[in-house]
């Protein structure tokens, strides 16, 4: 997406600048020769667009963490960093926190125009990818969850996957839930009872009297039947 060549730590921080704004996937350093060092860089991403859209994890006009923790690059020869997703940037800062004076052959940052991004895992929207304006990428609703098992540049989620209610064990009502490629599974003499309200979802146990029927459809019921395990 963008390009920096001959990159000293002398010149840090240096910033790329994008109208209109991105959605960052990685950024690469180059050393170079082979056995020099790409250690001690950092980056960092800002909003300036005006609107934060539906999805996006970074607030505007702050400089955001490409990676959780802001970690330094460590090694020789090359080194990247996968940014997390829902980040959106017309500003991509890099910085130095090493041990200087530093070159490298080049560095390069690696994304899309943010309305041609794909909705990161748990998300999903009419198109696949978020939007500028109006309704952009949505999380999965209680009892969905997500069906890619990485996220990739070329993905255009529209929808998520329903949970299997036949049995009404299991469930998705949390976002780290959503972005599995499996729903959650209710512990041993718990059941999912309600499914029809936003803050449902949840394993509960049966009503006074009653106990889960593992057979048919899977009820709570007053007759017990202990003859057939629980799946």
């Amino acid at each position: 997406m963008n390009l920096e060549n001959a990159v000293s730590s002398a010149s840090a921080p240096f910033t790329f600048k994008w109208t209109p704004r991105q959605g960052i996937y990685k950024v690469i350093f180059y050393a170079k020769t082979a056995d020099a060092s790409v250690a001690g860089w950092k980056v960092n991403v800002k909003d300036t667009s005006g609107t934060v859209s539906t999805g996006q994890a970074n607030a505007l006009n702050t400089l955001t963490p490409c990676k959780a923790g802001d970690a330094a690059t460590v090694g020789t020869n090359m080194v990247e960093i996968i940014c997390d997703e829902r980040l959106a940037a017309t500003e991509v800062e890099i910085s130095f926190s090493g041990v200087g004076p530093l070159e490298l052959a080049e560095v390069v940052v690696v994304g899309k125009a943010w309305d041609a991004y794909p909705c990161a895992l748990g998300y999903s929207s009419s198109n696949g990818f978020h939007a500028n304006t109006g309704t952009g990428c949505q999380i999965c609703a209680n009892g969905q969850h997500e069906s890619r098992s990485a996220f990739a540049a070329t993905d255009t989620p529209t929808s998520c996957t329903a949970c299997d209610t036949t049995k009404k064990i299991y469930y998705t009502n949390a976002d780290d839930h959503k972005k599995q490629t499996t729903c959650q599974k209710c512990a041993n003499h718990l059941v999912v009872l309600s499914t029809s309200e936003s803050s449902s979802w949840t394993c509960v146990n049966c009503p006074a009297g009653q106990e889960y029927h593992t057979t048919g459809a899977g009820e709570c019921t007053v007759t017990i039947d202990r003859s057939t395990p629980r799946p």
